[in-house]
């Protein structure tokens, strides 16, 4: 394989596409599920290339015989999830990363890429965080690590709160939902209006994606096309609940992953408020927060290896 013009040795990562429950995904150290669909490697965006360990390639083998369930990897799994209006290409470089023997899911949330939405078209936590549990389930994995980008830290939180996990990782979410409760509901009419996609650009442009560079930006270009419908069926709870509810539901949530004992990492990609910062470790006094200023929302992205390295520290911290 090639890096920049110069020649590098490389390990084989195999990937397969396919759905588990209701949601589509890529996996390594898994058998595909039925109904997988042949994409071919060239298909497979990974970034520069570069496990934890030294240098892989992501090969894309479509549908095997094993079928859904079938885990190849022996050590403890990770789970995936990407943020809202995005898609599971953003987790390719961290995939071609992880250390071999460490089953790994990355999925389509409903309404994503390849996930359809969910029959009732209702998106809130609750309905997510279920779809997500049914294709853990389907895979075969037991206690994974559950990562999730922006909105999915969310959904990962939650989803250490009700099922069993090893270790959540929240990426660049902040979980103190009060002013951003109140800013999203002021805006709520133009949202669902017919200036939802100015609004929406103007949020967009928070996330600085322009900063994450060319050889990364194919791996976002699924948030460049943008549902209202998906949009506001995500966001209903956030713009309907009264925020101390909101509020008190994440306290819920932390206070449940406090009592388990799930190890809890959050990655910020800028510097971390000093009061978001008090807020979260009085609540989760184990949480480890990590700060890498890239200057964008997807630090995961552009720094995959030093991604994939956190993750191979907490799969293999646990039994």
């Amino acid at each position: 394989m090639t890096n920049g013009g110069e020649e590098v040795d490389a390990e084989e990562v195999v990937l397969s596409s396919g759905r588990w429950g209701p949601l589509a995904g890529d996996s390594i150290g898994l058998g595909p599920a039925p109904g997988a669909a042949h994409r071919g490697a060239a298909a497979v965006e990974t970034g520069p290339p570069g496990p934890a360990g030294g240098d892989a390639v992501l090969t894309d083998v479509g549908p095997g015989p094993d079928g859904a369930g079938a885990v190849y990897g022996r050590g403890r799994s990770v789970v995936l999830l990407h943020g809202l209006t995005f898609d599971r290409a953003m987790w390719r470089p961290v995939l071609s990363r992880l250390p071999l023997g460490h089953p790994a899911l990355a999925l389509d949330l409903p309404g994503h890429g390849g996930s359809p939405p969910l029959d009732d078209g209702d998106h809130g936590l609750d309905s997510v965080v279920d779809a997500v549990h049914q294709a853990v389930l389907a895979a075969g994995l037991d206690r994974p690590v559950v990562v999730g980008h922006s909105l999915a830290g969310l959904f990962a939180t939650a989803y250490g709160a009700r099922h069993p996990a090893t270790a959540v990782v929240n990426v660049d979410q902040p979980l103190r939902v009060d002013d951003f409760a109140r800013f999203a509901q002021s805006i709520a009419p133009r949202l669902r209006g017919e200036d939802f996609a100015e609004t929406w650009a103007v949020l967009q442009a928070r996330m600085r994606t322009e900063n994450v560079g060319a050889t990364y930006r194919g791996l976002l270009r699924a948030g460049d096309t943008v549902s209202q419908e998906i949009v506001l069926s995500y966001w209903a709870e956030l713009l309907d609940l009264r925020v101390p509810d909101l509020a008190a539901r994440t306290d819920e949530m932390l206070a449940r992953l406090r009592e388990r004992g799930i190890p809890y990492v959050a990655v910020f990609g800028d510097p971390v408020d000093p009061e978001e910062r008090g807020w979260l470790v009085e609540r989760l006094p184990a949480t480890e927060v990590v700060e890498w200023p890239v200057g964008h929302h997807f630090p995961h992205v552009t720094e995959a290896s030093r991604f994939a390295a956190l993750l191979a520290g907490l799969m293999a911290a646990r039994p």
